[in-house]
C-alpha cells in the first residue's frame, strides 16, 4: 500500500504538469488554469475518507481516479480534451501504479460515482464509492420527494443517471471546505435545480 501511495502522489504531480502544458487558457476556455491548490484538492477527499473505504490498493486508486476526474477533468469543455486527460490517467495507471489494463482494469463500472449521501442518518457521513445505480436512483428520488414536501413550488424533475451524476458532483463541491464551482450550460439545462437538490 505504501508503494501505491507514493505512486499516486507522483502520478498526480505528473498529470498536473501535463495538464499545464496541454490545456492552456485561451479566449474559448479561460478557466483552463491549473495550480498546486488543485493537487491539494485531489488529496482532500482521500485524506478525509474512512479507512473502510480504502481497504486496499484498488479502493485507494479508484478514489484517486475519481478525484482526478472531478478536480481536473470536470473543467474540460470538449470531448477531445477529456479524452486527452483520460489518456494521461490511463498511462499513469499503467506506468506507475502497475495496472496493465489501465483505467479499464481499475474501473469496471460504467459510471464512477462517489458520495456521502447514501446513508443520511449516519452519525458521520462516509464519502464512498456508489456502485449500485438502482439504489442510487431511489435515494436521489427520496431526496427530491423530501425537497418537494418541504419547499414550494415543487420541482418536477426526472432523475436519470446523467442528472444524478451532476447532483453528485455538486454535492461533492458543497461538502469540500472552500468548495466552489462554475456551472456552465444553456438556460433550462437544470443547473439551478440540480444545485437546489
Amino acid at each position: 500500500m505504501t508503494e501505491a501511495v507514493s505512486g499516486v502522489v507522483k502520478s498526480t504531480i505528473s498529470i498536473f504538469q501535463q495538464c499545464i502544458k496541454a490545456f492552456v487558457p485561451t479566449p474559448a476556455h479561460v478557466h483552463y488554469t491549473f495550480n498546486m491548490r488543485d493537487v491539494a484538492r485531489v488529496f482532500g477527499a482521500i485524506y478525509e475518507s474512512e479507512p473502510s473505504t480504502l481497504k486496499d490498493k484498488d479502493g485507494m486508486c479508484r478514489m484517486w481516479v475519481h478525484e482526478m476526474l472531478r478536480v481536473f477533468g470536470d473543467r474540460l469543455i470538449n470531448e477531445d480534451d477529456s479524452n486527452t486527460f483520460k489518456d494521461f490517467v490511463h498511462s499513469e495507471l499503467i506506468e506507475r501504479l502497475d495496472y496493465e489494463g489501465g483505467y479499464d482494469q481499475l474501473v469496471t463500472v460504467p459510471r464512477l460515482i462517489y458520495g456521502d449521501y447514501m446513508n443520511p442518518n449516519a452519525d458521520r457521513r462516509v464519502y464512498e464509492h456508489v456502485d449500485d445505480m438502482d439504489t442510487l436512483v431511489l435515494k436521489i428520488n427520496e431526496y427530491l420527494t423530501t425537497y418537494n414536501d418541504e419547499i414550494q413550488p415543487p420541482m418536477n424533475l426526472v432523475m436519470f443517471l446523467d442528472a444524478i451524476e451532476h447532483v453528485s458532483r455538486i454535492a461533492r463541491v458543497l461538502r469540500t471546505p472552500n468548495g466552489h464551482a462554475l456551472l456552465l450550460g444553456i438556460g433550462g439545462s437544470g443547473r439551478k435545480s440540480m444545485t437546489r437538490l
